[in-house]
């Protein structure tokens, strides 16, 4: 693929990008459905241009959404949704078992990082109890595992049904 359409591509999965974010804000209850759907130009990115071009449009899209759609989703996307993808492909050539570790201990660091940073620049505060709190933890983590593998199988159904479609008109 010529490097003009490698950029002009870039362009527009940025663009898609931000407007699944701005999705995302204008349905707060879909903010995870809205990120999982953002982080898939990455992926496509990832699967289909040179990995640079993964990493641009990261950076654009995180850049953009801060500036024009700036709300929690945007956030999300800039620490998790937007670079996860791009982490997930290095962390699928371990093993099966052994990639969850990385997987979970980078979910796990921007959970707490998030939890951090509100309460440091937000002023947020948790009142949880000890065992809410666990809950809460547990059930975060499990809905991340979910995540994880929504965007495995949505990656294998492109992998398998879409790809050879897009292919013929990527050359």
């Amino acid at each position: 693929m010529k490097k003009t359409s490698e950029l002009t591509l870039s362009a527009i999965l940025t663009a898609l990008g931000v407007i699944l974010l701005l999705f995302g804000k204008l349905v707060p209850s879909l903010d995870i459905v809205a990120l999982l759907f953002a982080s898939l130009p990455i992926v496509f990115a990832m699967l289909e241009l040179r990995r640079v071009w993964a990493y641009l449009i990261y950076a654009a899209t995180a850049a953009l959404s801060m500036i024009l759609v700036f709300s929690f989703v945007s956030l999300e996307y800039l620490l998790f949704g937007g670079l996860y993808p791009i982490l997930k492909y290095y962390f699928e050539r371990l093993p099966r078992r052994l990639s969850l570790i990385p997987k979970l201990l980078f979910f796990n660091f921007v959970a707490v990082g998030a939890l951090i940073l509100g309460k440091r620049l937000l002023g947020l505060e948790l009142s949880l109890s000890r065992e809410l709190l666990l809950v809460t933890w547990l059930l975060a983590n499990l809905t991340f595992l979910i995540y994880d593998l929504l965007m495995t199988q949505m990656i294998l159904r492109y992998l398998v049904q879409i790809r050879g479609v897009i292919k013929r008109f990527l050359k």
